[in-house]
């Protein structure tokens, strides 16, 4: 009877030990795939090893897990900022500093939101601290912007009925949606039209574009240079300046634009290309940095070209 009881016992030890070991072994399984040590994973070098070729992803590095995290969304919401043409921000400065201000607040606080649409995917445990790997839910991040986007219209249309006379609450609502737009704009590649008639948007808004390029018009007339030489790119680069105002004649103020040191890499099917430019005008550097990715070499190096047309400085009068 005691043997017999000691045998059942020992099974059930055995089998509290075996239920154990399945799951620390699950534990370990579920950490590992967003977890890592010891050497540094390849993400951490090429994210797009991991990434879709069109994720918009950031790389966040702190002392502990959370502040990495934290980086990483404060990095995806600086993509927006810094991806918004210079175009369309200098078309909507405001003249008074405390209204621009103001707007550049409420879009950050509306704007804030976007954070719900990002995960993290990959971390990483260094020696010096922490390292994650987020991206943005594009699906999350374009409902959370239409909403605020169709907040944003309702007031427009409330202000225009009940309050027809305050331009300057209008158009500061105006440029919150604008600014909302350029975001949902990289997001979907399309804008979101506002549903107000023309003619009851106020004139300044309306002209601000208009002001710039006369602005461009009577700058003198300048010259275009690409070092070294790339016809496509010339007349591309040419085609895009005409568009923005510029008058362009052989004997202007020359406008260098060079192309610097360039990175190619193939990327699991595709290929991922880097270029670094510089454009020189009146003494004046402005040096940036476009990324290309396509299906082959040549279609990432097209995808290089537009990016350096679009990422020109449209003010040269300003950098």
């Amino acid at each position: 009877m005691h043997a017999g009881l000691t045998a059942c016992v020992h099974k059930r030890t055995m089998k509290h030990l075996i239920q154990l070991l399945c799951l620390v072994c699950f534990c370990c399984i579920g950490c590992s795939s967003t977890m890592q040590a010891g050497e540094p994973p390849l993400w951490l070098e090429n994210p797009t090893s991991v990434v879709k070729k069109d994720d918009i992803y950031a790389i966040g590095n702190g002392a502990t897990l959370a502040q990495a995290q934290q980086h990483a969304r404060s990095e995806i919401l600086k993509y927006f900022e810094t991806n918004i043409s210079s175009e369309f921000t200098g078309n909507l400065t405001a003249t008074d500093a405390t209204m621009t201000h103001q707007i550049d607040e409420q879009v950050q606080e509306r704007t804030s939101g976007l954070v719900q649409g990002v995960s993290m995917v990959r971390s990483y445990k260094a020696k010096d601290g922490y390292y994650v790997l987020s991206v943005l839910d594009k699906t999350k991040a374009q409902k959370i912007l239409r909403q605020e986007i169709e907040i944003l219209d309702a007031q427009l249309k409330h202000l225009l009925v009940d309050s027809p006379d305050n331009t300057f609450l209008f158009s500061q609502r105006y440029q919150e949606r604008e600014k909302l737009n350029q975001k949902y704009l990289l997001l979907t590649g399309m804008t979101l039209a506002l549903d107000v008639p023309t003619d009851k948007i106020p004139h300044t808004l309306q002209g601000m574009t208009r002001e710039k390029k006369e602005k461009r018009t009577n700058m003198g007339k300048v010259s275009v240079a690409v070092l070294p030489s790339n016809p496509d790119l010339q007349i591309a680069l040419e085609s895009h300046l005409v568009e923005l105002g510029y008058i362009l004649n052989a004997r202007g103020k020359t406008v260098v634009l060079e192309l610097k040191k360039q990175d190619c890499q193939p990327i699991q099917k595709a290929w991922s290309c880097q270029q670094t430019v510089q454009v020189t005008f009146k003494k004046k550097i402005y040096p940036y940095t476009v990324k290309g990715i396509g299906d082959t070499r040549e279609e990432a190096q097209k995808q290089l070209q537009n990016r350096i047309v679009s990422g020109f400085p449209k003010e040269l009068y300003e950098f």
